[in-house]
């Protein structure tokens, strides 16, 4: 249930984002013009141009949580959103991340093989998350549970340098 709140939240907060201009605010939303993101999703190579970036604290662990969402170049129905501990740098930092294509939403968790079996995995390295600049890189299987079974897309080429 958590993760439909969070999910929600990050959704509202990038309609809320693209809704106003880049001269509205002052960069204090956590949208960058200087922030590159880009993946390859079932061999299809994807770029990002609107990147929001959110810090909230998270009291089940005494700190902060950086959730970034990520809305394609050319079709703003693809989003890409992980979710990265305040500070985490180094192997397996992305404790969350979920594609969403034409309403169909594929994730990883962290610690979620009871739920999804072996059927999601991720890589991913942070070389730097610190002073409102989050760079690394990430590749794996994010999957959905369906009535027929499980669905998964291959991440390969995941990249993102984003400051905020």
């Amino acid at each position: 249930m958590k993760k439909i709140f969070l999910y929600l939240f990050v959704l509202s907060g990038l309609l809320f984002a693209t809704s106003c201009s880049s001269s509205d605010d002052d960069n204090e939303g956590g949208d960058s013009d200087d922030s590159t993101a880009s993946v390859t999703i079932d061999g299809t190579s994807l770029t990002f141009d609107t990147i929001v970036v959110e810090v909230e604290e998270d009291d089940e662990v005494s700190g902060f949580i950086t959730t970034v969402s990520m809305i394609n170049a050319t079709d703003t129905s693809v989003i890409l959103t992980f979710s990265v501990y305040d500070d985490n740098a180094g192997s397996d930092s992305i404790s969350f991340m979920s594609y969403t294509e034409n309403s169909m939403t594929y994730t990883y968790t962290t610690g979620s093989s009871l739920e999804f079996g072996d059927t999601q995995n991720l890589t991913s390295f942070t070389n730097v998350n610190s002073n409102g600049n989050l760079e690394g890189t990430f590749s794996g299987v994010l999957s959905r549970n369906t009535p027929s079974g499980f669905e998964s897309v291959s991440v390969t080429n995941g990249s993102f340098d984003i400051n905020y």
